[in-house]
């Protein structure tokens, strides 16, 4: 599959997840400070120390906790510092544990949305900052069936991008496949590392299996000076981060506090975002508070939108969406090079997909009527195919001249009466034949439908 309409890399969408995003995935999963009482409680049971706090963790004290005794303490002993890493390792194994067993759904219960996300990232080829140590969004990578060629998905290695590397187990047999970043700030359940190695060659994603002898690479949040930070893999990272959000117009803040205590997530906004000339939306079910600490920040009120309520994720989702879908639609109108007279259809599964059979003018934009029956790629894309027995699809100029209205959405109609916006462009070289233009749903392909059976 190559695509003919490639995603503008400038200045790509930039979006900040944390617990808030896995809560909104899973009621399973627990917010920071919900972990760290659920931490606490099982060291009280397993590992009863002086350390621990007396009070249960509330408005993020958690993470300050963690940061504290990851870190020498100049006041204390070398030997009440060691007794604080070794508790320190400890909540990070319980951290890791409680995570991946709360973690794990089916594909077939992901929430819709956040296949859609997925779908949505992946086209845009967005950038992915996370402060989250599950894998919800690896999982959904894998769940969702990108195409990236003949016999070949996305999966969580490509949206890693070696960061960290795989030094265990199967290594993938190719270069990763284009898609969206994913900055796992703050480490993963499935990272791994000798504690205090600075120069980060221990440091290695392994989704099989722990590895012998390594501990889990969960970094607390405000140890900025620590060896935590000090290794190239962490400091890559936190450099993608920092380069992407210099060049962004659009920042979304999903489901992410930014807790005052956390200054070195803070100094990085400040320091890498336009102030006068970026869109943030902040995606939360109190999306105030955080509002206001932008504004302390620096950043001008007129430029937060704010998306509130129980389903502020999936609500957010549903506007980047139509965004998305008006962006492609300019781009596809000012393309000059985009041939207007190939094929139309719109992506599935397998190799097969739908035809567009009609065009109509819909009350936000265009509107593609799609056939009742799943069609191969290559049967759209003939040009000498039998019109008694193949049915002529739509072409890309009967899109673009149906609507030619600004801030259009495009919008697929399934047979059974779904509606799907359109957010991504793909064309099939079919030999010497005429492309075919591949519409991409924010849904996916399993929304197209699957691959027809054999007679």
């Amino acid at each position: 599959m190559a695509s003919l309409l490639e995603p503008d890399l400038a200045g790509r969408d930039v979006l900040v997840l944390g617990a808030g995003f896995s809560r909104a995935a899973s009621d399973d999963f627990p917010l920071t400070d919900e972990l760290g009482n659920l931490v606490r409680d099982q060291l009280k049971e397993l590992q009863p120390s002086r350390w621990l706090p007396q009070q249960r963790f509330e408005n993020g004290s958690f993470e300050a906790w963690l940061t504290s005794i990851a870190e020498d303490q100049p006041d204390l002993s070398t030997g009440d510092n060691e007794e604080r890493h070794a508790l320190f390792t400890r909540s990070t194994e319980l951290t890791r544990s409680i995570l991946l067993d709360r973690q794990g759904a089916e594909p077939e219960r992901l929430p819709n949305w956040l296949r859609r996300f997925i779908w949505l990232s992946h086209c845009q080829r967005s950038v992915v900052i996370t402060f989250n140590y599950d894998t919800v969004v690896e999982d959904a990578v894998d769940a969702a069936g990108i195409d990236a060629g003949p016999d070949a998905r996305v999966g969580r290695y490509d949206v890693l991008d070696h960061l960290p590397p795989r030094r265990f187990g199967l290594q993938p047999a190719t270069e990763p496949h284009p898609t969206f970043d994913l900055l796992k700030l703050h480490g993963s359940v499935d990272w791994y590392w000798e504690p205090r190695d600075v120069t980060g060659a221990t440091i290695a994603w392994s989704p099989d299996r722990r590895p012998p002898g390594l501990s889990p690479f969960l970094t607390p949040p405000a140890a900025s000076k620590s060896s935590f930070y000090a290794n190239p893999i962490s400091r890559e990272l936190w450099r993608r981060a920092g380069s992407a959000l210099s060049e962004t117009s659009r920042l979304a803040i999903v489901g992410y506090s930014l807790p005052a205590s956390d200054l070195t997530v803070s100094g990085m906004l400040q320091r890498h975002l336009r102030v006068d000339d970026v869109e943030i939306v902040v995606v939360n079910p109190d999306p105030e508070p955080v509002s206001a600490r932008l504004i302390a920040l620096g950043f001008s009120r007129s430029g937060i939108t704010e998306i509130g309520g129980g389903d502020a994720v999936a609500s957010y989702v549903a506007q980047a969406e139509g965004d998305a879908s008006r962006r492609l639609l300019d781009r596809l109108r000012s393309t000059p090079s985009l041939d207007r007279d190939a094929p139309l259809g719109l992506s599935g599964l397998l190799g097969y997909g739908r035809r567009v059979d009609e065009v109509r003018r819909g009350p936000d934009g265009p509107v593609l009527v799609l056939a009742e029956n799943l069609s191969h790629l290559a049967m759209m894309g003939r040009a000498d195919a039998d019109p008694t027995t193949v049915t002529p699809g739509r072409t890309m100029r009967d899109l673009l001249d149906a609507d030619e209205r600004p801030d259009g959405t495009i919008t697929a109609l399934l047979p059974d009466g779904t509606l799907l916006t359109i957010v991504g462009h793909q064309a099939r070289e079919l030999g010497e034949i005429v492309r075919v233009h591949l519409l991409v749903p924010s849904n996916g392909p399993w929304a197209v439908g699957p691959m027809p059976p054999e007679n």
